[in-house]
């Protein structure tokens, strides 16, 4: 039985900085995090019976900012990052307010460097899913489908936009209907193509172009979060050239799967040649995604 030696518990350069970019985020638009941990309108209602417990608040608490001290100082970062990511996890049950798709998300990303940050097989899932998840939402929602949604976001919500400008030169509701349908098409591709990483480079630069670009067209109004955490994304997905992973490897793969249950969670959950994966319940992400799509998408 191979020994974990203390490089095991820590992540490579790139996916430090990943984790670092990540914290810095939290901590500066989601500082909330760091020192309320109020519960309330838990969507767990047993944690109702935590809430005035001192050892409860004090415990989270602990457990980010010593996570968070870890990351970054970049000592066994990757214990750490599963520390952020479960106090985060904790506080969203315990308190609806604090859910958002943005937190969520950024939960799972930490799981994901802690359970292998050395391939980005468990990234590509989850972003994957994160996608299809929102691409279901929108196009089970009639506004979305009928463009009214955009409707009501630059006549009502974000008035001041570069809209204002394509308005007089195109007819609105082409212009509405190009919006929404272009959107859901954009996440419906996404949750594809992030799957195959022979087509990193194309998934970087439309993740890059699209979320930008909402920036640019509301002035800077929308998407700040989610720019930054596709920015940090982008950075954590490993080019072909880089990577074993090819959709040609993955191919064959599937042709040699054992369907014995336990064989076949060893070619998933495989053992990486330059780190240890960390004995964490592998299924988790799963759990998660599962939470996400689910629970907080179609019933929240």
């Amino acid at each position: 039985m191979a020994i974990m030696k203390r490089r095991d518990f820590e992540l490579p350069h790139r996916e430090a900085h990943v984790a670092i970019l990540l914290l810095i985020f939290m901590l500066a638009f989601k500082s909330s995090f760091f020192y309320k941990n109020v519960i309330f309108a838990p969507f767990l209602p047993i944690l109702s019976t935590v809430s005035g417990s001192l050892t409860y608040k004090v415990g989270v608490m602990v457990m980010i900012w010593t996570s968070s001290f870890f990351v970054l100082i970049r000592k066994y970062n990757r214990i750490a990052c599963l520390g952020i990511s479960l106090a985060t996890f904790i506080q969203i049950l315990g308190n609806q307010h604090y859910y958002s798709t943005n937190s969520m998300l950024i939960c799972c990303i930490f799981l994901l460097l802690s359970i292998n940050p050395f391939h980005d097989g468990y990234i590509r899932i989850q972003m994957s899913i994160v996608y299809l998840g929102s691409f279901l939402f929108k196009v089970t929602q009639m506004d979305w489908r009928s463009g009214q949604y955009f409707d009501h976001f630059f006549n009502e919500v974000f008035t001041n936009t570069f809209f204002n400008v394509l308005k007089p030169l195109f007819d609105v509701d082409f212009l509405f209907s190009i919006f929404s349908w272009g959107t859901m098409l954009y996440e419906a591709l996404m949750c594809i193509i992030l799957l195959l990483p022979a087509l990193t480079k194309l998934t970087k630069s439309l993740m890059l172009i699209f979320h930008g670009g909402m920036l640019l067209f509301t002035y800077g109004q929308l998407s700040v979060p989610y720019f930054f955490i596709i920015f940090c994304v982008v950075l954590f997905l490993k080019d072909p050239a880089n990577s074993k992973s090819t959709v040609l490897k993955w191919m064959e793969n599937i042709g040699k799967l054992n369907l014995l249950p336990q064989k076949v969670l060893k070619k998933v959950f495989h053992m990486p040649e330059d780190g240890s994966n960390l004995k964490f319940p592998f299924f988790a992400i799963y759990i998660f995604s599962f939470i996400y799509i689910v629970y907080f998408r179609f019933l929240y």
